[in-house]
Formats: structure tokens, C-alpha cells, sequence
């Protein structure tokens, strides 16, 4: 889940609807979704058993094999599969990943290949209770894949009618952005969203997002502070601006339903947010109408390939861990059916 940039313009705020907490009846939309925090990828069983006795009910993570997918069902831990998007990260669009193309361009074969995969791992996971949505889209693949992804969902929509689908599972499609450093709250009119976010737009529909997951990190390119306390981790221009964006490309926060991915690490480029700043986050999202909040990350690996690099995640910070579950506490004041 890789991050470029996305500036922030005030002026937006016009051309959004005021946000407020999402109602009963968005909640209703994906039930097995909303009023549920999770994490964006985890290792262990451990891991796992953590994240559940903080309240974490979701997990978003490629290639569960049947040992871990045990240990989050015993610890009631639901599954957001991945698996559509992996094959276009890693077959439709992998030489654009690798580096060695500058654009995604998917043959009419291998979106052929891609939709057959994706159909039979459909039929596979219908009666998969732990299954609750599926992953469509994440960072910028490199080119406009939207006809392959509206052909994958029209086959989710075939599998959620099948009588054999346990319950119907949303498409789920990331957005990444930038959060911006307090001393930019007041930046020019004339200065629109940087061109990350505007440029992975190229992929959202509304016919084929069920659910806008957007996800913008606090990132320190040499020109932004490294202090945490220098973020508006309450996203105040920020949101807004992404949702003008979105409501101009045909988005309806009433319909396709906000799912906030809130900051939950730090290392490299990528400055830590305390577990206050987490909070906050956590809070601006389920203020801003989001009916659920995947964290990213409780852990992604990047400690164990990077032992001797400075990291913080939930998996080794108890102070992120705490504010996870001071955000989700303060989410379920916000969600109509959870705190009611």
C-alpha cells in the first residue's frame, strides 16, 4: 500500500456535502462490514489473538493459509480477501510493480485468465462464512483497469445471487493519499490536489466500488517535519477535499459507504503518529460518516525484514495499541447501531 502525495485545497470544501456519521440505514448496506475495526495485514496467530483482544474483528491479508484462517474464525477475526487484487498487482499489472514498464496495460488474454481465476475462487470461498468482502483495488496499478474491474464485479454480483452464497460481500476499493502538516492548512486556492490521488481516481466507479476505503499517511519526502505533532491527523481540509473529488467522479457516501484506513505505523519515510494522533484519526473518520476503519497495519512484516531499522506498529508499540482501542471506542459513539 504505497503512498506518492495528495495536496490539499480548501476551496473543495464547497463542493462536498457536510460530512457527518454515518446512519442506520448505510450501516445496513454491508452488515457484515460496518461497525467493525480490523488491520491491513498481520503475521501470526499471535498476532491475531492480539488484535481480537483489542476488539479488531477484520483482517485484510493475502494468501491465509488454512492454519491461520482456524485461528481467526476460533477468535471471531473475518477475512477482506485480497485476491482480486492480487491478480491484477501480480499478473495484470506486474511488470508496472516490478519497475519494468512505466504504464499497465492488461491484454484481452490475460484479462480473460485474470476473470476465470477470479470466478473459480469465487465459487471456492461462497460458502466461506469468514469471507466478508473482497479487496478490488489498492495503490495506482499504472493505467485504467476499470474495464476489468467492472467485469469482476458483475461476476461478484453473479456469485453474491448464487443460492449457495452464504450472505452477499462487497468490492472494497482503496484510495491513497497524503496527510498534510498543519502549517499547509491554509495553503493557496490556486493549489489543487497533487496528482497522486487525482491519477488513482482514474480507477473509481461507483458501479463497481461498494465500499471507498481511502488511506493518506503522514510522509516525510525531506521537506515536511518528522514530529507527529506537526500532522493534522484530524484530516480537517483533507477529507473534504477527497470527497469532492469523489462526489465529482459519481461517489455517494449514502451508497458506497466510507471505510476510513487509519495511519497505524511508522518507519522509513512514513513519520509514527502517536497513539493520540491514531485516535484522532480513528475519531475524524467515523465523524466523516465512515461505517468501518481497517488500521494499516497491525504488522506488515517490515521489523522482521528490517531488524535494525526504527519501526513502530501495534505489534511492538503498546502506545499505538492503545490508541486503537481508544479510537474504536470513540467510533462507537458514532455508529448508530453498534452504540445504540
Amino acid at each position: 500500500m504505497v503512498v506518492i502525495a495528495c495536496g490539499v485545497s480548501p476551496p473543495a470544501l464547497q463542493n462536498s456535502a457536510p460530512a457527518q456519521p454515518a446512519t442506520a440505514a448505510v450501516f445496513a448496506l454491508w452488515p457484515h462490514v460496518s461497525g467493525r475495526v480490523g488491520s491491513y495485514d498481520a503475521q501470526t496467530a499471535q498476532d491475531v489473538t492480539e488484535m481480537a483482544a483489542d476488539g479488531l474483528t477484520m483482517l485484510l491479508k493475502a494468501g491465509v493459509g488454512n492454519s491461520m484462517e482456524s485461528d481467526m474464525a476460533n477468535n471471531n477475526v473475518s477475512l477482506i480477501d485480497p485476491y482480486p487484487w492480487s491478480l491484477i498487482e501480480e499478473y495484470g499489472c506486474a511488470g508496472y510493480f516490478a519497475g519494468q514498464s512505466a504504464s499497465c496495460q492488461i491484454s484481452d488474454s490475460t484479462s480473460t485468465w485474470i476473470l476465470s481465476q477470479f470466478q473459480s475462487h469465487l465459487a471456492a470461498q461462497e460458502g466461506n462464512s469468514n469471507v466478508i468482502a473482497y479487496w478490488f483495488l489498492d495503490d495506482y496499478p499504472g493505467g485504467d483497469v476499470s474495464a476489468l474491474l467492472q467485469k469482476m464485479h458483475d461476476l461478484l454480483v453473479a456469485s453474491n445471487n448464487d443460492p449457495s452464497a452464504l450472505f452477499p460481500r462487497p468490492a472494497m476499493c482503496g484510495f491513497g493519499g497524503r496527510i498534510a502538516p498543519l502549517s499547509d492548512r491554509n495553503i493557496s486556492a490556486a493549489d489543487p490536489l497533487m496528482s497522486y490521488f487525482e491519477t488513482a481516481l482514474t480507477n473509481f466507479s461507483p458501479s463497481y466500488c461498494d465500499l471507498v476505503a481511502l488511506y493518506p499517511y503522514a510522509i516525510n519526502d525531506g521537506a515536511d517535519p518528522n514530529d507527529p505533532s506537526q500532522f493534522d491527523w484530524s484530516m480537517t481540509y483533507l477529507l473534504p477535499a477527497m470527497f469532492g473529488d469523489l462526489e465529482n467522479r459519481g461517489w455517494n457516501r449514502s451508497i458506497q459507504p466510507l471505510v476510513g484506513v487509519p495511519q497505524a505505523f511508522g518507519y522509513g519515510n512514513y513519520v509514527a503518529p502517536t497513539g493520540a494522533d491514531l485516535t484522532t484519526q480513528m475519531t475524524a473518520y467515523c465523524k466523516a460518516g465512515a461505517v468501518a476503519l481497517l488500521a494499516y497495519s497491525w504488522d506488515d512484516s517490515y521489523l522482521a525484514e528490517n531488524p535494525n531499522s526504527s519501526s513502530a506498529e501495534p505489534v511492538n508499540s503498546a502506545d499505538l495499541r492503545a490508541g486503537l482501542a481508544r479510537g474504536l471506542t470513540q467510533c462507537l459513539s458514532y455508529w448508530p447501531h453498534i452504540s445504540g
